[in-house]
């Protein structure tokens, strides 16, 4: 993947020429370097070195009509906070982290520590003379520090590099908003420490006026004048919130009902509310909003409850091309609306009182973690084809999945899968040369898509969701959505509320874009985590949704994913959290091990990919085999292991032995090695996933990049009685992983290290397995071999297979499936070895000698 760098907020010096400096500023290079609004009516200059002055400069800004009334050092708290170190009073250099900040890390349990060139990078000792430890500030809240004489960080301390780690070896994410954040040659981020710059270099200040909104310049004035510096968002400015209640609501105060609209825009100069409550009204009611108290919030009040009415927000204020993008005529979707009539709105008014509550009346719980076998699909594509009587409007839907799931033989029912991983039905963006797609582009995240309901301009879209996820959960199914808050799709309502505020912008202003669609959202900011939580947490309460996978989960940060997990789990203790753990930016999935995320295991689908057609080995088999556990994740369920999803190629296009990778009539060996593919998918630790349709063997053709390719996609379900054998080899080896034999496979914990054991073939990536070697997980054991190559081979028995057991049942083999036995002799206990023909796989079971 390649390194994307995040340059940190833009600073922009103005074009006129600087005045001229007096000769001491000039010597003490005391002047501005960067300025930075921190609230409505205060802000923050960087100066090039520490002021050595007694008296503090006295600052003024370009318009001359907003004073600035109060100046002052910023504490060692705002410092430490910020820069991550600060110089105290006896000399010595703070270092600091804000462990609310990193909550993915417990700061008691597994101490954090400054690592640098001065310390090898965390691997010299004495690792407590490094460690951070808690410090009480003056505002009751607590930092942790770490003191350190000035003369061991080395003889130089200019452009020394620095940053933090744990006992555990994760690395603290450096801070996107910190001015002396930076990229090394590896692409690596870290922290500055400038022994010029050490906590007398940050003046704060606060202004007469609220001041925010307008492009504001700011210089030192009188015989310390330098040169006028622009300010832009910076700092603190991304902790601005508000705990409001946002987007349209239904207030009653004893006879007396209003409908209040409130949004959260800090640098707006207006806000507009247009209200109608008939779509083909051509002259709606405007109303100004009202900036409230705290200069952030803007806030309309209409009589009555106006529940079904449409409407739109019109944003205003001063636009420069590096942080803002306002645009007064631009009608808005308010991004807290809980339904919209389309793409562009206008938003639909809900009156919460009217919204279903299923978790109010108990009912469904969904499997446990480990306990999971997932099937991936889209709303259109399970029932485009479903062989059931449904209306056209009904196929394009929310409610034709619903009956389809119900319908007493369903593609669903028959698979046997205990939870469903919908690609997203949140509001996106649909494409104009048609409305299929696959809802990776949001324009809102609380509304139901329009285009998936009967009548979106009713709100319909709202039951009918709800109605499905009942429906699922009644026949025993699960239901994880997908959810995309990486970036935004067109229009992006965010950018003309905030581009600063809720975007990764560029040095020159452009969106930073490492999500690959065009923008890149800023997760880190305050109301951009809130906007993610509560939109998830009302997914949960009017839905009972059961988890979320997070699209390109690597943009979202882990600090804010550990943040996500701590709201949801409040809620429901049982809510599935999978990440999607790259971008083009990096990836997170060794991060993801301290914190309680699972995460689609890319490295299990390259591997068996390449395995199944005779490459890999067998070390590499036993490793994604016993769910990663040896190095990268820190229980079984963490790995959701895969071999192919929407994206790219399905699963028989890519292994396929035809040209173009087109899987349409596969050939003998391709339905094998599919027969070996669900085989080790459904034998490995892990939560097991696949596509539907991946069971009959569903082909594009070849084709790589369907996502606006509805006639590709849909699920041809005629190929289930083509490959019937096929389909029934999948449902069998579900079953059994659900079933009590499986209950060996399906492990919440961590096992022992003698729970598996593994014997190869010689110079070949043929394998046999045990599982329960050690009968930590009881009496009964399950043996798997497997033969990736064209020729037949003979694998010695793993450790722990007693040779001469009579016990043991062969179950499974590459075509059959049956717990009475299939009977063909292929386990030689009395010679110590399996023989397995070419392309072939066995699965021996041996119960108890109570059972046996």
């Amino acid at each position: 993947m390649a390194i994307y760098q995040d340059m940190g907020p833009p600073t922009a010096i103005l074009d006129a020429p600087a005045p001229a400096a007096d000769d001491e500023l000039m010597k003490h290079r005391a002047g501005i370097s960067e300025a930075y609004w921190l609230g409505p009516r205060s802000g923050c200059i960087l100066l090039h070195k520490n002021w050595e002055r007694d008296a503090l400069p006295r600052l003024e800004l370009s318009a001359a009509s907003i004073r600035i009334e109060a100046i002052r050092f910023a504490d060692v708290d705002f410092v430490g906070r910020h820069f991550g170190y600060y110089e105290r009073e006896d000399g010595k250099i703070v270092f600091c982290q804000d462990a609310t900040r990193h909550r993915q890390i417990d700061f008691e349990k597994t101490p954090v520590r400054v690592a640098g060139p001065f310390n090898n990078w965390g691997q010299d000792g004495p690792w407590e003379a490094w460690t951070l430890r808690p410090r009480e500030t003056a505002a009751g809240d607590i930092l942790w520090e770490c003191a350190v004489d000035r003369d061991r960080l080395g003889a130089n301390l200019e452009n020394v590099p620095f940053k933090f780690v744990s006992s555990g070896w994760h690395w603290l994410k450096v801070q996107p908003a910190s001015p002396n954040r930076f990229y090394d040659e590896a692409g690596n981020a870290n922290y500055r420490l400038e022994g010029h710059r050490t906590g007398r270099h940050v003046i704060l200040f606060e202004t007469s006026a609220r001041a925010i909104h307008g492009e504001h310049a700011v210089s030192i004035a009188g015989p310390w004048r330098g040169r006028e510096v622009l300010l832009h968002p910076g700092l603190a400015f991304y902790d601005l919130e508000t705990d409001l209640p946002l987007g349209a609501h239904v207030e009653h105060r004893g006879s007396r009902v209003e409908t209040v609209f409130r949004l959260f825009a800090p640098r707006a100069q207006s806000v507009e509310l247009e209200i109608f409550d008939d779509l083909d009204n051509l002259r709606p009611e405007r109303h100004a909003m009202t900036l409230l108290e705290d200069e952030l919030t803007w806030e309309v009040r209409l009589p009555g409850n106006r529940h079904g009415a449409y409407y739109h927000l019109y944003v205003a204020g001063d636009r420069d091309v590096l942080s803002s993008h306002f645009d007064a005529a631009m009608p808005l979707l308010d991004p807290w609306a809980l339904a919209s009539v389309g793409p562009t709105g206008p938003a639909i008014v809900i009156d919460r009182g009217r919204l279903p509550r299923p978790r109010s009346t108990g009912g469904f719980e969904p499997p446990h973690w480990h306990d999971l076998v997932i099937v991936e699909g889209h709303v259109r594509d399970l029932v485009a084809k479903a062989p059931i009587d449904l209306t056209e409007a009904e196929r394009r839907g929310f409610r034709g999945l619903q009956k389809w799931v119900e319908a007493g033989d369903s593609y669903l029912r028959r698979l046997g899968a205990n939870a469903l991983e919908l690609q997203p039905v949140s509001q996106f963006d649909v494409p104009p040369e048609g409305d299929y797609h696959w809802g990776y582009v949001p324009n809102n995240y609380f509304s139901p898509a329009a285009e998936y309901a009967l009548h979106p301009e009713r709100g319909s879209q709202i039951k009918e969701l709800h109605d499905l996820v009942q429906t699922c959960h009644r026949q025993g199914i699960a239901v994880i959505l997908d959810v995309v808050y990486n970036h935004v799709g067109e229009p992006a309502y965010l950018l003309f509320i905030d581009k600063a505020y809720y975007f990764h912008v560029e040095p020159d202003g452009s969106l930073s874009n490492w999500s690959g669609c065009g923008n890149t959202l800023r997760a880190e900011s305050a109301m951009a985590r809130r906007l993610i939580i509560e939109s998830l947490i009302h997914l949960i309460e009017t839905y009972d949704i059961d988890g979320f996978r997070f699209d390109l989960a690597e943009l979202i940060s882990v600090e804010v994913l550990a943040e996500i997990e701590a709201a949801l789990k409040a809620v429901k203790p049982s809510v599935v959290l999978i990440a999607e753990p790259w971008s083009f930016r990096g990836h997170i999935a060794w991060r993801l091990q301290s914190t309680g995320w699972a995460f689609w295991n890319d490295g299990y689908r390259e591997f068996m990919a390449a395995y199944l057609r005779g490459g890999g080995d067998a070390g590499g088999l036993r490793y994604y085999m016993h769910g990663c556990l040896d190095h990268l994740t820190r229980f079984p369920a963490q790995s959701v292991n895969y071999v192919a999803s929407h994206d790219d190629r399905c699963w028989i296009d890519k292994i396929t032995e035809n040209p173009d990778f087109d899987g349409t009539d596969p050939t003998p060996d391709d339905i094998h090695r599919s027969h070996l593919m669900i085989a080790v998918l459904m034998t490995s630790l892990g939560i097991p996933m696949i596509t539907a349709g991946m069971d009959f063997l569903q082909s594009k053709g070849g084709f790589n990049n369907s996502y606006l390719r509805g006639d590709l996609n849909a699920l041809d379900y005629a190929r289930a009685e083509r490959f019937g054998l096929t389909a029934s080899y999948f449902r069998s080896w579900i079953a059994f992983r659900l079933s009590e034999w499986g209950a060996i496979l399906r492990l919440r914990e961590k096992p022992p290290a003698g729970y598996l054991t593994m014997a190869a073939a010689e110079d070949t990536a043929a394998a046999a397995l045990l599982f329960n070697a050690d009968h930590s997980q009881g009496p009964r054991q399950i043996l798997f071999a497997i033969n990736p190559h064209t020729h037949e081979v003979d694998i010695p028995l793993p450790e722990g297979t007693a040779a001469g057991d009579p016990a043991w049942l062969e179950v499974a083999d590459r075509n059959t499936f049956n717990l009475r036995g299939v009977f063909n002799g292929r386990l030689r206990l009395e010679e110590n070895r399996i023989h397995l023909g070419p392309l072939d796989c066995g699965l021996w079971i041996r119960p108890s000698e109570s059972e046996a």
